[in-house]
């Protein structure tokens, strides 16, 4: 496969305009412009998406109540004042059991933070982890409350995938190896995952304002820091190579002297849709003269 910057070369120099910097960079973005558009059209037209897709992997952390979904929110009857160890009463533990990562807000800390619960005792009692930052104190004037935190979120945003006629927005979304998948849900359907009787176990993942969450039981929520995405991208730089990648480099980032994930064949028909449109309405005033080597 060509670089993107020989494919830039190849059309400048067609146009005798080898030395003009701003024109070149002008094309780098009509070329990825026109790559999308093309492999749009090819996914919709055949529905095999092998040879254009990509994989990387990236972090999934827990973030502030009003990004996730909660369960079992319960309302604390009282509790130590203080930042530390805090010992919370409840009225009933729910499903909540030791080692629950759980979301603990209050009137005065509405956004919250995240505890993990080291015992329970006398059913409604829950002994939290000693590195809370925030005082939770129940009053008149304030209450506390628990709720068991069921979902993760991408770090970070994700690259954009290309559109094309499919159900999912990504070919897979699963473990950092690629060993397991995740099944695709609209938000409104996860209320009802605990009901399959074979796949209810399996973590699911919506796709929402450029994040990827990941909804699992807390057990197994607590062991997934990493997932892997696999589809393709509209910005194929934007992968950022790492060892559990199948395009990893030796942890070089992606330049424009390095091969450009496009097929050959797609090359051809990029020119030609390049010189018959974009080109077509460039003002000639506003080229760099010409200084071509083998026309001196």
């Amino acid at each position: 496969m060509a670089t993107l910057n020989q494919i830039v070369t190849e059309i400048a120099d067609t146009l005798n305009r080898p030395h003009d910097t701003l024109f070149k960079e002008r094309l780098k973005l009509v070329i990825k412009h026109e790559r999308s558009t093309l492999i749009r059209q090819s996914l919709n037209k055949y529905n095999d998406a092998t040879l254009f897709k990509q994989r990387y992997t990236v972090p999934v952390t827990l973030k502030s109540v009003q990004d996730c979904i909660v369960t079992d929110i319960v309302e604390a009857l009282n509790s130590t004042s203080g930042a530390g160890t805090p010992l919370i009463s409840i009225s009933s533990t729910g499903s909540f059991t030791v080692g629950d990562s759980v979301w603990i807000t209050s009137t005065a800390f509405p956004t919250g933070e995240v505890g993990t619960i080291l015992s329970i005792s006398t059913n409604t009692a829950l002994l939290l982890t000693a590195n809370l930052v925030n005082s939770y104190t129940v009053a008149a004037s304030g209450k506390v409350y628990i709720a068991q935190a069921q979902s993760k979120r991408t770090t970070n945003k994700i690259l954009k995938p290309i559109r094309y006629n499919t159900d999912v927005p990504f070919n897979f979304v699963g473990n950092s190896t690629g060993t397991k998948s995740y099944i695709y849900s609209n938000i409104e359907e996860l209320a009802y995952t605990s009901t399959l009787t074979l796949n209810a176990s399996v973590p699911r993942y919506t796709y929402r304002n450029g994040y990827i969450y990941v909804y699992a039981t807390d057990s197994v929520l607590s062991t997934i820091s990493t997932i892997s995405i696999d589809a393709p991208f509209e910005v194929p730089e934007g992968v950022i190579p790492s060892e559990t990648n199948d395009d990893y480099i030796a942890g070089v980032i992606y330049n424009d002297d390095m091969e450009f994930p496009m097929p050959d064949d797609l090359v051809q028909d990029i020119k030609a849709r390049i010189f018959s449109g974009e080109l077509r309405i460039t003002d000639a005033k506003d080229k760099v003269e010409a200084t071509h080597l083998d026309n001196e």
